[in-house]
């Protein structure tokens, strides 16, 4: 049997199997969520916010309360940011799955140490994969294959386009 249940106002539709013990809920921003979607001087902007997921909301206040309650409840976090899309979203236990949609998925706000603290992530994420043959080599693929026409070309690290990895 499945169970559907709404939240903001029928704004997102959550459907679960009875049978199951979890949930997952997995959210995808297609348009514009990844790093093909960044703008000129945007680069990077996608690898930031996939640090910034999960973190302070209306309904939980800080990042501390947000991250403890969602530990109390077993949740586990999924987050995902590529050239196409974006993807946030988590398992939990059923009952918890329409208290963490509204809160973490619709509810955001960032204080300026939580824009801090991502960015630092994000580049520390650019200079582990710098150090991995294979992800600068797909990079460089991407850039071959789109050159800076295209938006397709942009890296999905922080502080990099195209041009700059050219070098």
């Amino acid at each position: 049997r499945v169970s559907m249940s709404e939240v903001c106002g029928g704004k997102i539709k959550v459907v679960t199997e009875d049978s199951c013990l979890a949930s997952s809920v997995l959210l995808t921003y297609k348009a514009n969520g990844g790093s093909a979607g960044e703008l000129s001087g945007e680069a990077g902007a996608s690898a930031v916010n996939k640090f910034l997921t999960f973190k302070s909301s209306e309904k939980a206040g800080s990042t501390l309360k947000t991250l403890r309650d969602m530990e109390d409840a077993g949740v586990m976090p999924i987050v995902k940011a590529c050239r196409l899309n974006a993807q946030l979203g988590f398992t939990c236990a059923k009952d918890t799955t329409l208290d963490f949609v509204q809160n973490l998925a619709l509810d955001s706000k960032y204080a300026k140490w939580d824009v801090a603290e991502a960015i630092v992530k994000a580049q520390t994420e650019a200079a582990v994969a710098q150090s991995n043959p294979y992800l600068m080599l797909t990079e460089g693929v991407y850039d071959a294959a789109y050159g800076d026409a295209s938006p397709m070309s942009n890296s999905i690290y922080y502080g990099e386009s195209g041009a700059s990895r050219a070098g």
